[in-house]
C-alpha cells in the first residue's frame, strides 16, 4: 500500500497548521487583553502631544495635494515623453498604475491639471483618466471633458465614454438612457452612444444592436451612412458578422439601415472575394425586388446600392437593372447621382459611351444633367455640350445649358460665345 506513507504525511500536516492557527489565534486574543499591542503603538515620547482634528485634516489636505501634483507631473511628463504613445504599451502601463491609485475627487484634480493638447499622446492621457472618473461620477467627468475641448465638440467626451463603455458596456449605457445630457448639445446623447457601440458590437452583438434601436436622431460623430454604415465598412471582410448585420438591418423597421449598410458591404468587399461579391449582389437584388421594402423608400434604397455597384465596377449592369425599374421617372436619388460623379471622374469615356447606348427616356435625361457638372469641372466642354443636346426635357437641358454658359465663359470666354451663338436666338444670355 504505498499511497499510506503520502496520506498519513499529509493528515500529520493539516493538523499541526490547524493547531498552530489555533494556538495562533488564542494567543492574538491574550495579547490583546492585555494591552501590549495598544500601548506599543500609543505610546509617546515625553513632551508630545496629540494631534488635533483640525492638524489632522490639514495634514490630509496636504498629503492629497502632494499626490495631486506628482501624479500630474509624472503624466505629463509620460504623455509628452513618448513619441508614439498609441503603440507604447509599458508607459501606458505606467500611466495606467498611477491613475488605479487615484480617487475620484483627485482625478478630477488630476484631469484638470492635464494639458489639454490634441497630439496623440495627451489625447489618449486625458481619455485614460476621463473615463476612469467617469465609471465613479459620469456626471461631473462628462461636463469636465465637454468644458476641456473646443466648442460644440463632443470627440473627447464621446473618447473618454467608449472607452468607460469598452470596460463597462452595461453600466455606462444604463446611465447613458437616463442620464440628463447638459444642456447645449443637441446630438450628445447620440454621439455618445454611437461611439460606444462602434467598439461593443463584436464584443455584445445582441447587446449594441439592442441599444442601436434606441438611436433616436442624428450624431456629430458620424457621416449620412450613420453608424450601420461604419459597421459595414468596419465588418466588409468578416463573412459571419456581414451575415448577421445584414438579418439585423432588415429586422430594424428602418429601409435606410438595410440600405446604409449595403453601400458600404459593397464598397468595402475584399477585390478577391469577386464570386461572393456577385452571389451577395445577385441575393441583393432579389431582396430589393421583393415587397420587403416599403414602396416610398425603393428608390433611395436602391440607388445606393446601384451607386455601391459602380464604385465596384459593376456599372452597367447595375444600371440597367436601375433603368428597368426607373427609367420613367424624372428623379434621381442623391446617392446615385454622386455615384455618376464619381464614375466620370474615373472613366469618362466609358460613362459617355452608356450615355450614347440609352434609348430615350425621363431617367436619361436626369442622369445626363447630373454628370454635366462633373464634365464641366474637368473642362471636357464638348462632352458637356453634347449631353446637353442628348436631353428631351426642357427643363434638364436648360439648367444644364445656363450652368455650362456660366462656367465655361469664365474659363474660356471666347469658345463659350461661340457656342452660345449656336443656339437658337435668346436661348442662353451673354453672362458678361
Amino acid at each position: 500500500m504505498p499511497r499510506i506513507k503520502p496520506i498519513l504525511s499529509t493528515g500529520l500536516l493539516l493538523a499541526c497548521l490547524a493547531l498552530l492557527a489555533f494556538l495562533g489565534s488564542k494567543a492574538g486574543r491574550l495579547i490583546a487583553r492585555s494591552g501590549i499591542v495598544h500601548s506599543a503603538s500609543s505610546a509617546k515620547k515625553p513632551g508630545e502631544r496629540e494631534a488635533s482634528p483640525r492638524q489632522a485634516a490639514g495634514n490630509t489636505q496636504a498629503l492629497r495635494a502632494d499626490l495631486v501634483a506628482a501624479s500630474v507631473r509624472k503624466l505629463n511628463a509620460l504623455a509628452a515623453g513618448s513619441p508614439g504613445l498609441q503603440t507604447d504599451w509599458e508607459t501606458q502601463a505606467e500611466m495606467d498604475g498611477i491613475i488605479a491609485k487615484l480617487s475620484a475627487e483627485e482625478l478630477a484634480e488630476v484631469f484638470a491639471g492635464i494639458s489639454s493638447s490634441y497630439g496623440d499622446g495627451f489625447q489618449i492621457l486625458n481619455t485614460k483618466l476621463g473615463a476612469a472618473w467617469m465609471a465613479m461620477d459620469p456626471d461631473a467627468a462628462l461636463k469636465a471633458a465637454l468644458a476641456k475641448q473646443p466648442k460644440n465638440s463632443s470627440h473627447l467626451a464621446g473618447a473618454i465614454f467608449s472607452s468607460w463603455a469598452n470596460h463597462d458596456p452595461k453600466g455606462a449605457l444604463a446611465w447613458l438612457n437616463s442620464a440628463e445630457m447638459p444642456a447645449g448639445s443637441s446630438t450628445l446623447r447620440e454621439d455618445l452612444r454611437v461611439g460606444a457601440l462602434y467598439q461593443l458590437l463584436e464584443r455584445d452583438f445582441d447587446l449594441a444592436t439592442s441599444e442601436y434601436l434606441k438611436v433616436s436622431g442624428p450624431s456629430a460623430l458620424v457621416g449620412p451612412g450613420g453608424l450601420m454604415g461604419i459597421w459595414g465598412e468596419g465588418y466588409a471582410d468578416d463573412p459571419v458578422m456581414r451575415g448577421r448585420l445584414v438579418e439585423f438591418a432588415k429586422s430594424t423597421g428602418r429601409p435606410q439601415d438595410f440600405a446604409n449598410l449595403n453601400r458600404e458591404l459593397l464598397r468595402r468587399w475584399p477585390q478577391e472575394d469577386a464570386m461572393g461579391t456577385m452571389n451577395y449582389l445577385q441575393e441583393l437584388r432579389s431582396y430589393l425586388e421583393s415587397d420587403a421594402v416599403p414602396a416610398d423608400a425603393r428608390p433611395e434604397v436602391d440607388a445606393k446600392a446601384v451607386g455601391a455597384a459602380i464604385f465596384r465596377e459593376y456599372d452597367r449592369p447595375a444600371l440597367e437593372w436601375w433603368m428597368e425599374r426607373y427609367g420613367q421617372s424624372n428623379e434621381t436619388p442623391m446617392p446615385l447621382k454622386h455615384a455618376m460623379d464619381d464614375w466620370a471622374e474615373k472613366y469618362p469615356d466609358a460613362m459617355l459611351n452608356w450615355f450614347q447606348e440609352q434609348p430615350p427616356s425621363p431617367q436619361r435625361d436626369a442622369l445626363a444633367a447630373s454628370v454635366v457638372p462633373s464634365l464641366i469641372t474637368r473642362k471636357r466642354f464638348e462632352d458637356a455640350v453634347r449631353s446637353i443636346e442628348s436631353m428631351q426635357d426642357p427643363s434638364h437641358r436648360q439648367a444644364s445649358a445656363e450652368r455650362l454658359n456660366l462656367l465655361w465663359s469664365e474659363q474660356d470666354a471666347a469658345a463659350a460665345a461661340a457656342w452660345r451663338d449656336s443656339l437658337p436666338a435668346g436661348t442662353l444670355p451673354n453672362p458678361e
